[in-house]
């Protein structure tokens, strides 16, 4: 397992020299990290991901997740918290959305019929 770490370690930090605005090379770090329990640098990796890709839901879920595990669960509370509410928004937007293609394709099926007249 630790060889295999370190392999990893490694083919990560050349990627991140390479290209160190890549938020998804940030996020595989902390996945590493995270896998080998070493909380600290986890969640310096998904801070830098983050950084990287504000908007990126998925780095604020690993987040949570290593706060769970590091037993601060405030933190991850509030981050949960504005995920939750970002997808009730969504989820509203949605109906919404699905409400007015609805009514535009029954406009324009109605239009179909009376051209066809």
């Amino acid at each position: 397992m630790e060889y295999k770490f370190n392999d990893a370690e490694r083919v990560l930090q050349k990627a991140v020299k390479t290209n160190p605005n890549h938020g998804d090379l940030h996020y595989n770090f902390s996945l590493l990290y995270f896998a080998c329990r070493k909380l600290d640098n986890a969640l310096t990796y998904i801070n830098k991901a983050i950084n990287i890709s504000i908007n990126n839901d998925i780095y604020k879920i690993l987040k949570s997740e290593i706060y769970i595990n590091n037993y601060n669960f405030d933190e991850a509370l509030k981050i949960l918290k504005v995920l939750i509410a970002k997808i009730k928004i969504i989820k509203i937007l949605f109906q919404e959305d699905s409400h007015r293609i609805y009514s535009f394709c029954n406009h324009l099926f109605l239009q179909k019929l009376i051209n066809k007249r």
